[in-house]
């Protein structure tokens, strides 16, 4: 299934140049060239990196409908999901001058999640047809859900944070991944939500150079 994106110029986790570059996990490091390149220096040659390798490198191709391409500041865990075999379907980096958008989030659904919903394009809305497909997926999508939950867990189970990430449910069990303090975001001062942001950048960031190393 196509990743759906959207882009809005937040400068993300991967290419902020600031005090705060001492912080970032030293796992990986990824090199822009343009909006649309990537290329990912390695530290290591396992299987796992080589796939996240691989990752990064499709999503630099990847555009939305209005052909813009995913956000600097969410590809790397969007890479490393999906080299754990999740089907990311959407994705946004948050927005610095938008608080009432939200911050950065990833979509997780079915691997069948398309072919599901071309059957349901097909068959009358909310028939009995049409409820029997939808059921089929919710529950496809809690199977991706509880294995993802899982993983989530294990990475919690010795850290405290206030952005956590957690799930929110939409649509059919889509999982949608938000980090902790979202909604109280827009009511807080414009350099306060940039520090908000960074957090939740590194959250994720975080997130997803765990996966990458329990699974070298």
């Amino acid at each position: 299934m196509i990743h759906v994106t959207s882009n809005h110029g937040f400068v993300g986790l991967a290419r902020r140049k600031n005090k705060r570059d001492h912080e970032r996990p030293s796992l990986l490091l990824l090199r822009y060239n343009t909006l649309h390149t990537v290329k990912l220096q390695l530290y290591g040659g396992s299987q796992m990196l080589k796939s996240l390798q691989n990752q990064i490198i499709q999503l630099a191709d990847v555009t939305d409908k209005l052909g813009m391409p995913i956000d600097e500041g969410i590809i790397l865990p969007v890479a490393a999901l999906r080299a754990c075999d999740f089907n990311t379907t959407g994705s946004c980096e948050g927005h610095l001058d938008r608080p009432k958008a939200g911050g950065p989030y990833i979509t997780i659904e079915s691997a069948e999640a398309y072919l599901y919903e071309q059957k349901m394009k097909g068959v009358t809305f909310d028939g009995q047809e049409f409820n029997l497909y939808r059921e089929e997926l919710r529950g496809k999508n809690l199977k991706v859900r509880r294995r993802l939950l899982k993983l989530i867990d294990e990475f919690y189970r010795d850290r405290a944070s206030p952005t956590k990430i957690y799930i929110r449910n939409i649509g059919p069990g889509t999982s949608k991944l938000r980090c902790q303090g979202v909604e109280e975001a827009e009511t807080l001062s414009a350099a306060e939500r940039g520090d908000w942001l960074w957090a939740a950048h590194k959250e994720f960031t975080d997130f997803a150079n765990w996966l990458v190393s329990e699974r070298k």
